[in-house]
């Protein structure tokens, strides 16, 4: 609390707090209170004075209710509503309400936000100021200490908070969301706020987009990632295809995943960092937002949150009871079955009320060392393995020189920007996207069958999505001048041919 903390909640004295015993006025205004009966052998009657006033007022440090024209105490405390918070995931708008006061003794009551559904209610008071925080007995105390609060309140400010990363809609324009703010056709950021979680979640958070010679050395750097194991080309492949098909999600659903598999050693989580290096300079192998050790609903809500872009979820590793074995077969089921099928579990909450169903919106690159089981649910996933040669660990799969070339650039922020380069080509596009990319997909998928793509029926379909990515990187990178049109055209046949040898 200010040094101005008497004047703003009242304490011990008699201040109103003027902005909102005005509302309180104007409602009541020409119904003064009634005068109280005179004592025996006195004409006097009570002037009302300023506190008494308004049906509503604060008089010695408390919410007092005028009753003809004396003010009763509802409370021990005085309260303000401060703020009205709409939270934002793309799907659904939630309201929550951030309220400060301070009791009569002059204590203060720390900043709490209170949803607004159960505001009416009013157990939030003990529940998060405790029980010094006392609402006095009384059929109809809680409704008046209700109205109190909000008629004494004013007029209170009102903010949108994005929860979730991704594509959304301004005045008809195409903005990225991500945690620094919105990024558009102009690359200029929006004055909007975003909030994607707590924890690791808070490194979605997208550089400026450079141009010139700067998008050139961004998009060079990220396309050395198809390197990254030069003996096994599709798992560059693979991972190029993740990166760039993710922002795609929005016009053209993702409904499969990515796996990376391989012993400890094999650097897999230093390869899928790389990856998601792109959507936040402050990715690193310690950093992911998300891992096998949260809680299924977590996974779920990180992949919500995580829309239009990877949410990398890291070391998958069977251990312990066969308990603990098969809940984690379980989770992971429940997060890969909701992206091929793009709908969450279905859960009601306290007053039987459908909740929100989370499913990932974005594209899920997982690392382990092992697979989850069943086979539909891997027809659902991607693999690609990575081993180690424990006697000499420059001989594995990941060439640990052109790693530390690559980290180097997710460190320095060039990978992110050369994502932020490639959604600002891509905003103006999105309108048209939407209504060509799903059918371009099919397409490919038909091209695949005819071909005679072999594997389960959902892998013309994964091939062709994933293929959908390579093509618009090789599209972005001519457009930026990194690729002349031969070398575009070369890169998209080879990592093509990579990702058909990894499916098939």
């Amino acid at each position: 609390m200010g040094e101005h903390d008497d004047e703003r909640y009242g304490g011990t004295r008699e201040n109103d707090w003027a902005a909102g015993n005005a509302v309180a006025q104007a409602i009541h205004h020409g119904k003064p209170p009634k005068k109280p009966p005179a004592d025996k052998g006195k004409t006097a009657t009570r002037t009302p004075t300023k506190t008494t006033r308004g049906l509503y007022v604060e008089k010695d440090g408390c919410i007092c209710r005028n009753r003809e024209g004396e003010p009763v105490s509802l409370c021990n405390f005085v309260a303000r509503i401060v703020e009205q918070v709409i939270h934002d995931n793309g799907e659904v708008q939630e309201m929550t309400l951030a309220l400060e006061g301070r009791l009569n003794t002059g204590q203060a009551l720390p900043r709490i936000d209170v949803t607004a559904a159960s505001f009416a209610g009013l157990a939030w008071v003990t529940q998060q100021w405790g029980c010094g925080a006392i609402i006095y007995a009384g059929t109809a105390t809680k409704d008046h200490l209700r109205v109190a609060l909000q008629e004494l309140s004013g007029e209170v400010p009102r903010r949108t908070v994005y929860s979730h990363v991704g594509w959304r809609q301004f005045n008809g324009q195409w903005r990225y969301l991500h945690a620094g703010g919105a990024l558009g056709a102009d690359g200029n950021r929006v004055d909007v706020e975003v909030h994607p979680g707590a924890g690791h979640m808070r490194h979605y958070r997208l550089p400026d987009p450079p141009e010139g010679a700067a998008l050139h050395a961004a998009v060079s750097a990220s396309l050395a990632l198809a390197d990254i194991a030069p003996h096994k080309p599709e798992v560059g492949a693979l991972l190029l295809a993740c990166i760039y098909r993710a922002p795609l999600a929005t016009v053209a659903l993702i409904d499969h995943a990515a796996f990376l598999v391989g012993f400890t050693g094999a650097r897999k989580s230093e390869a899928a960092a790389m990856a998601l290096a792109h959507f936040g300079q402050g990715f690193t192998a310690r950093t992911f937002p998300a891992g096998w050790a949260d809680t299924g609903s977590a996974l779920e809500v990180k992949a919500h949150a995580a829309k239009d872009a990877i949410i990398v979820v890291d070391d998958f590793k069977p251990t312990g009871s066969k308990k603990d074995v098969d809940d984690l077969h379980k989770k992971a089921e429940g997060l890969f079955r909701g992206a091929g099928n793009q709908n969450g579990r279905g859960r009601l909450s306290a007053t039987l009320k459908q909740r929100t169903a989370y499913h990932p919106r974005g594209l899920v690159l997982a690392t382990g060392e092992d697979i989850p089981k069943g086979q539909s649910l891997r027809a659902r996933i991607t693999v690609a393995s990575l081993s180690r040669n424990a006697n000499d660990p420059q001989k594995g799969d990941i060439d640990l020189e052109r790693l530390s070339v690559l980290q180097r650039h997710a460190g320095d922020g060039s990978l992110a920007q050369a994502m932020a380069g490639y959604l600002r080509w891509l905003a103006p596009q999105m309108g048209h996207l939407a209504d060509h990319l799903p059918e371009a997909i099919r397409d490919l998928r038909d091209q695949a069958n005819r071909t005679g793509m072999q594997g389960h029926s959902r892998t013309p379909s994964d091939f062709a999505s994933l293929v959908m990515g390579i093509t618009y990187l090789a599209r972005f990178a001519e457009a930026c001048g990194a690729l002349d049109a031969v070398q575009a055209t070369a890169f998209q046949e080879r990592a093509t041919a990579a990702l058909r040898g990894l499916l098939e």
